[in-house]
Parts: C-alpha cells; sequence; structure tokens
C-alpha cells in the first residue's frame, strides 16, 4: 500500500498483535500497516487519510503531519475546529503559513468538497478578494482636517436615493445595515429615514466566512422582509450576508467576527469552534452552537454575548448604559432594575454607574434588537400605508391571519391570503386537526430549494422550537414531538398537487376569487 501522505510504501502484517498507531494515537488490536525503513505503524483505514484538504474554517489547503520531527513545537496546541487539545507526537493537519492546527477527524468531518487538482500551486486556494466591486458610486468629495479626502454624496447599491454624509448625532435612530444605534459619522437620506454608518456603507459585496464553505454576497433586505441570523440566531431586517447557493445568511455583526476573537470581557484569546459542543455560554448560561471557545480555561462565549453593544441607551433613561462582566459587589443577591427579577452574579449585565441602576442585558436591548421599526409599507391586503412597529400592549389580532400580533403572520405566500391557505389545509389536505403551523411549514419546506445536511450545523425547529443538527424527509427535527403526533396523517403531503392548481381547481368550481 502507498498513502498519499508518506514517501515509501507500506507493508500489511498479517498477525493479530497489539500497537499502536503512529498517526491516530490510538493503542488498538489488529493487524497493522507497517512502513520498514521508518518504524511507522497505522491501522488500514488510517492509511486512507488524504495528504491535504480544504476546510471550511480556514482559508489554506491542510497537510497531514505524520511526525513530531515534522512539527517543532515543544507547546501543547489546540485544534481551531474543536478547539480541544491536540497531541503534536501523532498525525494532524497543518497550515504552515497561518500556524492553523487540526485533528485529523476535524478537518475530515469539516473538509470542502472541492477538487483539489485544479490548484497549481498545492499551497494555493483561490481566495476571495473581498475589495473588489465597490458598494457605492461617489458623486461628491468634500475635505476634512488634515486634508484627508471624504466622500460627502454617495449612490449606495442598497437605496433609490443619494446620501450625504453627516456629522451630528442623532437619538434613537438606528443604522439600515448593522440595525445599531446611529453615531457620528454617518450617510442619511434627505428624502427618508435611511441611515448608513460610514464602516456599513463600506463594507465588502463579496465576503468570505469561516462558519460558511461559500461566498457570501452583501444583500439590503427587500421591505417587511426579515431573516434570521445562522449565528446569533435572532431575527433581522437590516443588511445580510448571503449564501447564493443555499440558505445560509449572516447580520452584519457576526459577518464582523472572525474565528479568533478577543474580547474586553475575558483574558484569554477565543476560538472559533467548528463542532458542536455541551458546554454553555458563560455570560448567558445558553446552550447554541456556534460558540467561541478557550483554549486557556472553560470559557465559551455565543454570538449573541459577543456582538452585545459595549455601550447603549434605553429608551428615555438619561444616562448611558456600559457592559459589564463582573459582579458589582459582594452581596448575596442581584436584582434587575427593569423586570425586578434576580440576576445571577456570573452573568454578564449592564449597569448605568451615574445613578446604579443595573438590568439583564435582554432588558435593555429588547426583545427585537435587529430590528429597526418605524418603517412604512403596502400591501395588497389593506389600501392604506402601514407602519412598522413594535408589538403593542394590547396585542391586537392580525386582519391577515387572524393571530394575536405578539406572533409572526404564519402565511409563507406573498400573493395569496390566509383565507386560501386555510381552503387549501382544510380540504386539500383534509387533515382535520392538524395544526395549520405545521401544514405551513411543511409547504414552505417543500417550495423552498432543499438544503444538504453538509450547508448548515445548527437549526431550530419552527414547529416545536427545539434546535437540532439532523433532519428528517420533511425536513424538520427527529425528536418534534408535533411533527410525530401526526405523522401517520401526514404520509399524503409528498403526492399533494401543488397549492396553486388546487386554488385554480376550486375558482372555477365556485366562480368566486380567494385573494
Amino acid at each position: 500500500m502507498e498513502p498519499e501522505f508518506h514517501h515509501h510504501p507500506l507493508t500489511s502484517v498479517w498477525k493479530w498483535i497489539t500497537f499502536t498507531c503512529d498517526l491516530c494515537g490510538k493503542t488498538d488490536k489488529g493487524m497493522p500497516y507497517l512502513c520498514n525503513p521508518c518504524g511507522f505503524w497505522i491501522h488500514g483505514r488510517c492509511s486512507l487519510f488524504p495528504r491535504k484538504v480544504k476546510v471550511v474554517h480556514h482559508k489554506h489547503l491542510l497537510h497531514l503531519i505524520h511526525s513530531s520531527l515534522e512539527f517543532h513545537q515543544s507547546d501543547s496546541r489546540f485544534c481551531q475546529i474543536c478547539v480541544q487539545e491536540v497531541d503534536t507526537c501523532y498525525g494532524l493537519y497543518y497550515c504552515s503559513r497561518c500556524d492553523f492546527v487540526a485533528h485529523l477527524n476535524c478537518a475530515m468531518e469539516n473538509k470542502e468538497n472541492i477538487n483539489l487538482q485544479e490548484f497549481k500551486d498545492e499551497d494555493e486556494v483561490s481566495e476571495l478578494d473581498e475589495s473588489v466591486d465597490s458598494t457605492y458610486k461617489v458623486k461628491k468629495y468634500n475635505m476634512r482636517e488634515g486634508g484627508i479626502q471624504i466622500a460627502a454624496e454617495i449612490k449606495h447599491f442598497s437605496h433609490e436615493h443619494d446620501l450625504m454624509v453627516t456629522e451630528q448625532l442623532l437619538k434613537n435612530q438606528k443604522c439600515d445595515g448593522c440595525v445599531r444605534a446611529i453615531v457620528p459619522p454617518f450617510y442619511s437620506c434627505v428624502k427618508c429615514s435611511f441611515f448608513l454608518h460610514e464602516s456599513c456603507a463600506n463594507l465588502p459585496k463579496k465576503k468570505q466566512h469561516p462558519l460558511h464553505q461559500h461566498p457570501l454576497s452583501l444583500l439590503p433586505m427587500k421591505p417587511s422582509k426579515d431573516f434570521r441570523c445562522y449565528a446569533c440566531h435572532r431575527k433581522c431586517n437590516g443588511f445580510t450576508y448571503s449564501c447564493e447557493t443555499c440558505r445560509f445568511r449572516l447580520d452584519v455583526q457576526c459577518s464582523m467576527i472572525s474565528e479568533i476573537l478577543t474580547h474586553p470581557g475575558h483574558d484569554h484569546t477565543l476560538i472559533l469552534s467548528g463542532v458542536e459542543s455541551s458546554q454553555n455560554c458563560s455570560c448567558c448560561d445558553s446552550r447554541t452552537y456556534p460558540i467561541f471557545r478557550c483554549t486557556t480555561c472553560a470559557f465559551a462565549l455565543d454570538f449573541r454575548c459577543a456582538t452585545l453593544p459595549h455601550s447603549i441607551r434605553y429608551k428615555q433613561h438619561e444616562h448611558p448604559f456600559a457592559l459589564s462582566y463582573r459582579a458589582e459587589d459582594n452581596s448575596s443577591e442581584y436584582y434587575c432594575d427593569i423586570c425586578e427579577e434576580k440576576r445571577d452574579s456570573k452573568y454578564w449585565f449592564y449597569c448605568s454607574e451615574d445613578c446604579s441602576y443595573l438590568a439583564h442585558p435582554k432588558c435593555i436591548i429588547g426583545k427585537y434588537p435587529n430590528y429597526k421599526f418605524g418603517g412604512t409599507y403596502t400591501f395588497d391586503c389593506h389600501s392604506h400605508p402601514l407602519t412598522f412597529i413594535e408589538e403593542t400592549k394590547d396585542r391586537p389580532r392580525c386582519n391577515k391571519c387572524n393571530d394575536t400580533c405578539e406572533k409572526e403572520c404564519l402565511d409563507p405566500f406573498e400573493k395569496l391570503e390566509c383565507e386560501a391557505f386555510d381552503i387549501f389545509v382544510n380540504e386539500a389536505l383534509c387533515v382535520g386537526k392538524v395544526p395549520r403551523q405545521l401544514i405551513v411549514e411543511l409547504y414552505r419546506l417543500k417550495q423552498e430549494p432543499q438544503q444538504s445536511i453538509d450547508d448548515f450545523f445548527f437549526h431550530t425547529c419552527n414547529i416545536c422550537g427545539s434546535e437540532f443538527h439532523y433532519m428528517n424527509q420533511h425536513g424538520l427535527c427527529l425528536q418534534c414531538p408535533i411533527f410525530c403526533e401526526y405523522r401517520d396523517q401526514l404520509k399524503k403531503f409528498s403526492s399533494l398537487p401543488s397549492i396553486e392548481k388546487v386554488f385554480k381547481e376550486r375558482v372555477q368550481e365556485d366562480s368566486r376569487p380567494f385573494y
């Protein structure tokens, strides 16, 4: 046998012996392969490891190193995919350009399906040039102090009107890109309430992120539309970095965090883990993926906490709040001054030092921190423009789907009214008491392009709300109790005619429109 990564052929030992594999480091019983000149013993399965791989989490090729003589490192090393220690006396994948190390299995489980033979230079993989294609055209320049030239008036691809640079301070306004409080300098539209931070106006149109193997494109959200960020799992109506191949999306804040993070809330460097971990976030106790992990201690940080603003204002409160990482005193009880419930001293909180006002992060940032409210939109279902606002106290029922407005409308169709879909559910499916939300989600998954399991590592079931990694044939989590309860009644779903066909037939029968 001649493996890719070794310069001598290997001979099979036709005897059942106990040995330690020089590649994976595991002691096992079996018939190994042996390199006589090197005294190199390995499992038969380990001989199949490729000499080089391209992983999602790194921009260069990784090469298999299988001897401590080839890897001159005396200090302990950590795999930059799972953030666990690597024994450098055995096999590993390594990038000498970036000093990137990965376990053999971690690299194989996260490798990209690309043809490495296409690259003339075995160390080089084509990198995305994020500087190409500016997102705006400059219409007018001004000079700042020190002779610095700035773009004073621009035409940004995300907005129909020209934008002017502004230095004045605005209150209670958000950037339409990152959906964070607007601070100068920023660009504003003189015709409408559109604002962009200078940094958001200069975001690259294309981006490669360690969480995804495909290039991501910067896109503004269509009016009245939103998306769920893969990293922090929050919904957002600002700009998104979206994959054209699959349904992967990141909000601007999460897209700007690299795989190696230095955060003021922790003393050590954090590494983005590329595998699911049972470790909870040390700052809020949530169990989620993806997550940053510390190689020195047991600290972990999720994207929600990593992107919390360091300074923020709360409604009409006079003083700003700063994100605090440690308990303010040695008292035994801590409370939130907004919800008046207890706080855990181990977790991060917001503090206004001017008035000793302390609060949970969720109470300060609110239920919808990544939404910009106030936009006015027109819909076919109503003759007047509607303003996008946060939920109201009385929680009226939606005039379209009849659900309370604390919930999002379940109707996935842009042109069809909920009445028409109810007819589809009740008459075409004939499923009786099957929850409408389940039918809606199944139809949504049936209409949208399917995504392979390799395209994402985490998903939230839209029916039962549980977090999962493996789908059943309907795109729901395997443990979804609601789906399991109505499994038999839904067997006919895969062979159902399209909803448009059902509507047309019903219209012909009754001679009345549904929308």
